[in-house]
Order: C-alpha cells, then structure tokens, then sequence
C-alpha cells in the first residue's frame, strides 16, 4: 500500500489490518474451543452458547446495517 503522508483512510485501513489478525487468530483458536462443546452434555441448552451466538447475530446484523449490505442473516 502506497503511503500518503496525513491520509486517515490509510492509517484506519493500516489498524483495521493489525486487528483483523488478531481477530483472525483469536477467531482459529474459538473455533478449536466450540469443538469441544460439541461433546458437552449440555450443548443443548447451553446459556454460553445462546448468547455468544446472539452477540454475533447482532454484531453481523450491526456491520451489515452500517455498510449497507443487503445480505440476509438466517435466525
């Protein structure tokens, strides 16, 4: 990426790219985690599950509303 001295769009986008590595990473190791719910005798009805599934509906939901993107998010 070209460097633009004093332009805030690449500076956003710069930090935007760090934290999509973490998150990238963070995400990776949640998904070795929800394996192992899966052999749970509560992953049925487990409360933990519920909510984190609802706060990334309503994350998805929130992103997609701001950008305007008409995708349709399945409940």
């Amino acid at each position: 990426m070209s460097t633009i001295p004093g332009c805030p769009i690449l500076q956003d986008t710069c930090q935007i790219q760090g934290l999509s590595h973490d998150l990238a990473k963070t995400v990776r190791k949640l998904r070795r985690d929800l394996k192992a719910c899966q052999s749970c005798p509560n992953y049925e009805d487990c409360t933990v599950l519920k909510e984190f599934n609802a706060m990334v509906r309503s994350a998805i939901e929130e992103v997609s509303s701001e950008w305007e993107i008409t995708a349709v998010i399945s409940r």
